[in-house]
């Protein structure tokens, strides 16, 4: 960990207070060389650019929620999705299955500092006013 914050933390200090430095400590998942990167660039780019990649991209289409497997906790079985006027679930095809030759599909949920919160918060991670869908184990209010 230390190693991590070495290499994450900024420091400066200002002409008209020099003696005080100014800290920024920045995600080392989201910043590379001190500059942010998209999920775009370093995620989705190089998986499809894999000749083995099997990815769909809907265009004008958003997320609505994260579907969760109730029999195995953490697993995202699907997605619902709303596309055009329509509101429908997109099931994982191998979402049960895990073996070498059939990898766990996995669901990238990059979609932006608002917008991803509020997902996780409709597929019911964080709220703790009704009971929680998921297993996961609610540590906070606000997920900004």
């Amino acid at each position: 960990i230390s190693y991590l914050l070495r290499n994450s933390i900024v420091t400066y200090s200002t002409e008209q207070s020099p003696a005080i430095t100014y800290y920024f400590i920045f995600a080392p998942v989201f910043v590379q060389n001190y500059a942010r990167w998209s999920s775009y660039a370093n995620c989705l780019e190089p998986l499809l650019q894999h000749e083995d990649a099997q990815v769909t991209i809907l265009p004008e289409t958003l997320v609505e929620k994260v579907l969760f497997d109730p029999h195995k906790p953490g697993f995202v079985k699907g997605v619902v999705v709303a596309h055009k006027s329509a509101s429908f679930p997109i099931w994982l095809s191998n979402a049960s299955e895990a073996n070498p030759i059939h990898p766990l599909p996995e669901v990238i949920l990059s979609a932006g500092t608002f917008e991803s919160p509020a997902i996780l918060l409709r597929s019911g991670i964080g709220m703790d006013l009704k009971p929680q869908t998921t297993d996961y184990i609610t540590v906070a209010h606000c997920l900004f």
